[in-house]
């Protein structure tokens, strides 16, 4: 239920002064997810100071780029974003992507991602097909949204290609 959320624009590390109380499980769940957000940030923060290439990968909407640590990040003129529908690269939803880029990275590289705008729940630009909404369950009973979880392969394979750039250019 996300009409309660814990977090919001104004407080991306979480509401003192929510509408309606917020459950235990939820305020465990947001606390994990703050630790699990600074850990994440102390390995941007070295590769950052070290110019070594690195990705970080978050829902669009995530309330993570709401916190002043990923703006300040963001502003910096070695980090790029793009976002991008995950339809584009081959899964059958939408799931609006954001992508940071950082250390080195060719910023003509990130033309692999295809940032048009998919028009679903219309028929998908990339695919003319109809897209899975991440609501409900699926067949095999598990959440459409858990199964959204897994990186198309043809995401992988471009992330991975534009960190490896910069790799082999200072190899040779």
């Amino acid at each position: 239920n996300r009409t309660n959320d814990p977090r919001n624009k104004q407080y991306p590390w979480g509401n003192p002064h929510p509408r309606h109380p917020i459950s235990a499980h939820d305020q465990e769940r947001s606390a994990v997810g703050n630790e699990l957000m600074k850990l994440t940030l102390r390995p941007v923060r070295v590769c950052i100071a070290e110019n070594v290439p690195w990705v970080f990968e978050n829902p669009a909407a995530s309330r993570c780029f709401d916190t002043p640590e990923w703006k300040n990040i963001v502003r910096l003129p070695s980090v790029c974003q793009i976002f991008f529908g995950q339809c584009s690269c081959g899964a059958p939803w939408k799931k609006p992507t954001r992508l940071i880029f950082g250390g080195g990275i060719d910023t003509v590289d990130l033309g692999m991602f295809d940032n048009r705008r998919c028009n679903a729940p219309g028929p998908c630009v990339f695919t003319g097909k109809h897209l899975i909404q991440l609501t409900g369950s699926s067949p095999g009973g598990i959440p459409w949204a858990r199964r959204a979880q897994e990186y198309p392969c043809r995401m992988c394979d471009k992330i991975a290609k534009i960190l490896s750039n910069p790799l082999r250019s200072h190899r040779s």
